[in-house]
């Protein structure tokens, strides 16, 4: 949190040293944006890493609007030209889609405006994760502030893809794969705790639940516990 607070005092500073252009500009971290400028983003974070190259991965580049004059008729767009379906919040509720619109926001003179904008997936290849490409539009419906653009290209940070392939259990279909360090034992219980099914596994397999009705389980393995839902 204070982090955050010290990077809201440097942009005031920035700001305040331009405040005469009487514009709106877009910032990532405390560096401004060029006007219809093209800003490269290469840090993919991987919020959780499921093992054997899958994880659940997130693009949140911190970016900022500010203007010159007080207006309540500002309006961001990020519109998503590569076809990914994208987040952005803006102090109120979040939108999704591939085109994104937040209107009659209200921003105070000289005042900084967090876009909290990003893109995430829960389970993914990440090896496949895709480069994306947003163009982000600013726009003053009081015509106070003159517009502004940019296109934000985010792709993945050199090294990711080698994320190494630690124990992890993961459930697709009626297939529970693993990947454990030594021999291990596999052990599937009913949601009352009952087992119904026990196997000694190593390395890198999987196992077929096709045999166990639809429910919930609950699985143990090498230290590591959790639900899956077979349909």
């Amino acid at each position: 949190m204070k982090k955050f607070y010290t990077l809201f005092a440097s942009l005031a500073f920035i700001f305040a040293a331009n405040a005469a252009n009487n514009k709106l500009t877009f910032f990532i971290g405390e560096t401004p944006i060029e006007n219809g400028s093209t800003v490269e983003f290469n840090d993919l974070t991987v919020v959780e890493d499921f093992g054997d190259g899958w994880g659940e991965v997130k693009y949140e580049p911190k970016l900022f609007l500010t203007n010159d004059f007080y207006s309540s008729k500002i309006k961001v767009t990020a519109k998503c030209t590569s076809g990914e379906t994208v987040m952005m919040c803006c102090g109120g509720l979040c939108g999704s889609g591939v085109e994104v619109v937040k209107d009659n926001l209200k921003m105070q003179a000289a005042s900084t405006l967090p876009l909290e904008f990003h893109w995430e997936n829960s389970e993914i290849e990440i090896a496949a994760v895709p480069e994306i490409t947003v163009e982000f539009e600013a726009f003053d419906g009081s015509g106070k502030n003159s517009p502004a653009s940019f296109t934000l290209v985010m792709k993945k940070n050199a090294g990711v893809e080698n994320i190494a392939a630690a124990a992890y259990v993961r459930f697709s279909g009626k297939t529970l794969y693993y990947n454990v360090a030594s021999a291990s034992q596999l052990t599937l219980y009913s949601i009352i705790g009952t087992p119904v099914l026990s196997r000694n596994v190593s390395g890198n397999g999987s196992v077929s639940l096709d045999g166990l009705a639809k429910g919930c389980y609950i699985y143990s393995l090498a230290g590591k516990t959790g639900k899956i839902y077979v349909k």
